[in-house]
C-alpha cells in the first residue's frame, strides 16, 4: 500500500472516530510503514505481562501475543474489544485473524476503535502512550504527523491531533 493508498483510506475511516485523518496516518507510518512491515510481530514482554493472567489454552495466548496489520493491534486489545465474537477455539480465532490480516479496511476501523478506547476525555499525547506502552511513541507519532501533513500542504496541531491547510 502507498502512503497515499493509505490516506485516503485514512480520511474515510478516521473521522469515524474523530480523528484527524493524518494523526492515524502517522501511527501507520511509524506502526507498518503504510503496510510494508505489517507482518504479525510477537511480543513476548506484552504476553507476560497481559496475556498469561488470564487462563487461555497456549495457542490462544500466543495468538493474543502478537500485533497484527497497519496499526499493529495487539490480538488481546482485538479480543477485548470484541473483534472475535464468539469464537469458540484457537482455529477459530486464527480465522478470523487471517480475514483481518487481509482487510486494510478493517484493521484502520479496529486501530482506530482501539485508540478511542484509549483517549476517553484525555489528551492525544496519553491516548498515544496508552496504545503502545511508552512515553516515547507519542512525539515518534507527532513527527511523522508533522511531515506527513506538510507532504498534503498541512500542518498538524501537537496539541489537539489535528491538522488544517497551511496559510
Amino acid at each position: 500500500m502507498t502512503q497515499n493508498q493509505c490516506y485516503e483510506m485514512c480520511k474515510k475511516i478516521a473521522p469515524q472516530f474523530g480523528f484527524d485523518p493524518i494523526l492515524i496516518l502517522a501511527v501507520c507510518k511509524q506502526e507498518s510503514s503504510f503496510g510494508e512491515n505489517m507482518r504479525a510481530r510477537y511480543e513476548d514482554g506484552y504476553r507476560k505481562t497481559y496475556v498469561e493472567k488470564f487462563s487461555f489454552n497456549i495457542a490462544t495466548e500466543l495468538l493474543f501475543s502478537f500485533s497484527y496489520g497497519i496499526m499493529q493491534v495487539m490480538g488481546l486489545t482485538l479480543w477485548e474489544m470484541g473483534y472475535f465474537g464468539k469464537a469458540k477455539n484457537a482455529a477459530d480465532i486464527a480465522n478470523l485473524i487471517s480475514v483481518f490480516a487481509i482487510s486494510y479496511e478493517e484493521q484502520l476501523t479496529q486501530g482506530c476503535k482501539c485508540l478511542k478506547q484509549k483517549l476517553g476525555k484525555g489528551p492525544i499525547d496519553h491516548a498515544l502512550y496508552k496504545y503502545n506502552g511508552s512515553w516515547e511513541y507519542p512525539p515518534l507519532i507527532f513527527a511523522h504527523a508533522d511531515k506527513l501533513a506538510a507532504d498534503y500542504g498541512l500542518q498538524f496541531d501537537r496539541g489537539s491531533g489535528t491538522s488544517r491547510p497551511l496559510n
